[in-house]
């Protein structure tokens, strides 16, 4: 069975450290982005099964970068 990936994005670092470590320690399999344009280069390259987003980010938001995310991968 594979670990459930999840993708974090925020652009306060030490939010992402604090999600990708205890998350980690759950046993999920973390990646973490800074900002949309990030996020959504590693959603090219990787599937993800979960992302937990900010609402406002310094290159767009949470909720616009949500539907793109769905649109490539609905299972999201």
């Amino acid at each position: 069975m594979s670990r459930v990936r999840v993708l974090v994005v925020d652009d306060e670092p030490a939010i992402l450290g604090t999600l990708k470590k205890a998350l980690s320690l759950e046993g999920y399999g973390v990646e973490v982005a800074g900002g949309v344009g990030i996020a959504l280069e590693r959603a090219a390259k990787e599937t993800f099964d979960a992302a937990l987003l900010d609402v406002q980010l310094p290159d767009g938001n949470g909720l616009e970068l949500l539907q793109k995310l769905r649109a490539e991968s609905p299972d999201l």
